[in-house]
């Protein structure tokens, strides 16, 4: 595979950069008029150590419903990045957590990779989400395919219901629950979390079933929502209520649940912890030598 070299890129000489991706098609558009082109990314560096000449420039990656495309600036040390999944639906209390992955590769420098940001699980859960379920955020290598993910943080599953015995009614009822954090299942009769090997088996049973996970993807819930976490290997969706009585029994045939979470990739050394932060984003860190160069 050729390299793209770093050609075009123009330096910067401040102790402290805060900068944003699209730099040239910005100077293109005030030319020509035309809309400039979404931000990409915001890169932060700090100031040069005077012993060596180095930079380290942060550049991350936010949702923008699609894959970027992203040059390692040259040099010489390890690229430590840093990838949070996106949480599932939920309100307050109820949300699931994405997971952050972080790994170093040593053989990143001057290197195209593609980003992968997903989207939270309110929204579109984008990269692989199943309907309600937050969308796994990676890196790939050599081309944008799934097949090619080098670091995988999984989503969150989507909120669901589960069934309890209230004992104040002397009844059952239908309450919210969370969806399953990444990596794990979700509630009641909850789908079960992507793992390494395959996706995370629906919830429920033949009369109300959730959708099995697949490489890449969450499966739905039984009514809709509820959907397993983008992953590696996606969550399964939970499972639906389904048969009542005249007596007012609920779920007697399938008890519904939450979606599962979607697995993650790490590359060897990684470490992997659940989301503190909601917000989904890929992190790359840098340590350049000589001028600061951006896009």
């Amino acid at each position: 595979m050729s390299l793209v070299t770093g050609r075009g890129w123009r330096a910067m000489a401040a102790a402290a950069v805060i900068a944003t991706g699209a730099g040239p098609g910005r100077a293109l558009a005030a030319s020509t008029g035309a809309r400039p082109a979404p931000q990409a990314y915001e890169a932060k560096c700090g100031a040069p150590r005077l012993s060596t000449g180095a930079t380290t420039c942060t550049y991350t990656f936010k949702y923008t419903g699609t894959t970027e495309t992203f040059v390692v600036p040259p040099t010489t040390t390890p690229v430590q990045i840093t990838a949070v999944g996106a949480p599932g639906a939920g309100d307050r209390g109820f949300r699931s957590h994405g997971a952050t992955v972080t790994g170093s590769f040593s053989s990143l420098s001057g290197v195209p990779i593609f980003i992968t940001v997903g989207g939270e699980g309110f929204f579109d859960g984008y990269n692989g989400g199943g309907p309600g379920g937050g969308g796994a955020s990676d890196v790939r290598l050599g081309s944008p395919d799934l097949e090619h993910r080098i670091m995988v943080a999984g989503g969150g599953g989507g909120w669901g219901e589960r069934l309890i015995f209230d004992e104040a009614l002397g009844a059952n009822r239908l309450i919210p629950v969370k969806g399953g954090d990444a990596g794990e299942p979700g509630l009641g009769s909850g789908g079960q979390p992507g793992t390494t090997t395959g996706g995370g088996a629906g919830g429920g049973n033949d009369y109300g079933p959730g959708q099995a996970g697949a490489l890449g993807r969450g499966g739905a819930g039984f009514d809709g929502a509820g959907g397993g976490g983008g992953g590696y290997y996606g969550g399964g969706g939970g499972g639906g209520c389904a048969g009542s009585d005249e007596k007012g029994s609920l779920c007697l045939d399938s008890q519904p649940g939450s979606g599962g979470g979607g697995s993650s990739l790490l590359p060897p050394g990684a470490s992997f912890v659940l989301a503190e932060n909601p917000t989904p984003s890929v992190s790359i860190t840098v340590t350049q030598y000589g001028f600061v160069k951006m896009p």
